[in-house]
């Protein structure tokens, strides 16, 4: 028996603060990630070197749906696209009409200039469905609006999280 560490996600960290006895970890050492994971459904430490075994907490968490957008942004329209498609900008103003939306998040790539990700968060696909029946003029009008300040936009997807 080896004792492990308490969670150190955010999240779980006022819950689980005791450690706790676990059987040894099954494996070499050399597949162990030593790294930490958070998911919708449950928090796993992974063990690290050392000896120090696995700790997993089944956590039941609603799902939710996610819109991924990347886009390029020329360096004169920087502080135009941040401040419109930012967690307070025009998009987010928009989208806080549903009761079902749960934020947008504006990702600046660290290498490459110009290059940006949002994600978006709803309640359920069928809650961002019914978002864009009900707010569909409102929707083209701003992202005809927002056009002249991206050079190119792609959706990565739409995922269950």
């Amino acid at each position: 028996m080896v004792t492990v560490k308490p969670l150190i996600c955010k999240e779980l960290e006022e819950e689980y603060q005791t450690p706790v006895e676990r059987p040894e970890p099954v494996g070499s050492p050399e597949a162990w990630t030593g790294t930490a994971a958070c998911s919708s459904r449950r928090f796993r430490f992974l063990p690290q070197r050392g000896g120090v075994s696995y700790h997993e907490v089944q956590r039941p968490l609603s799902s939710m749906f996610v819109v991924i957008w990347q886009f390029e942004v020329a360096e004169h329209n920087v502080a135009g696209f941040e401040a419109a498609y930012g967690p307070e900008g025009s998009w987010a103003q928009l989208f806080r009409s549903s009761p079902d939306y749960h934020g947008t998040e504006l990702l600046r790539d660290a290498y490459v200039p110009g290059s940006y990700l949002t994600i978006d968060r709803w309640a359920s696909e069928e809650a961002f469905r019914a978002f864009r029946k009900e707010r569909d003029k409102e929707y083209e009008a701003l992202d005809r609006a927002c056009d002249a300040l991206t050079a190119k936009e792609t959706r990565v997807g739409a995922y269950t999280v």
